[in-house]
């Protein structure tokens, strides 16, 4: 459990920075795309604070959920590299996620 603890708080600290670079690159007021059409649009948008914060709170809540399910139902821990490839997963999502969305405030002050 203590690796887990580690490996979610390091996972957190890097969303949560990838976060704060987006707080201050986006627009003050800015809603965030949170999703996007397959022609490529934005088909709907979120406050700026959730839409920032959305992907580490998820990632909090579903590696926390793991890691204590697993221990509270006295199961095996979950193995380490199961963590690690949940915890990849959810850092290149945020990053996919916040490059297009400067990709569309981008292309919107053109």
């Amino acid at each position: 459990m203590q690796g887990h603890l580690e490996l979610i708080g390091a996972t957190m600290g890097v969303l949560l920075a990838l976060s704060g670079i987006g707080f201050s690159v986006f627009p003050r007021n800015a809603r965030i795309p949170m999703q996007w059409g397959m022609d490529g649009k934005p088909t709907w948008y979120a406050p700026k604070v959730v839409g920032l914060l959305f992907t580490p709170v998820l990632a909090l809540g579903v590696m926390s959920l793991m890691s204590l399910t697993a221990q509270g139902m006295r199961m095996a821990p979950i193995p380490n590299h199961i963590l690690v490839t949940i915890a990849a997963s959810f850092l290149c999502l945020h990053v996919l996620h916040l490059c297009m969305a400067w990709r569309h405030f981008r292309s919107a002050r053109r």
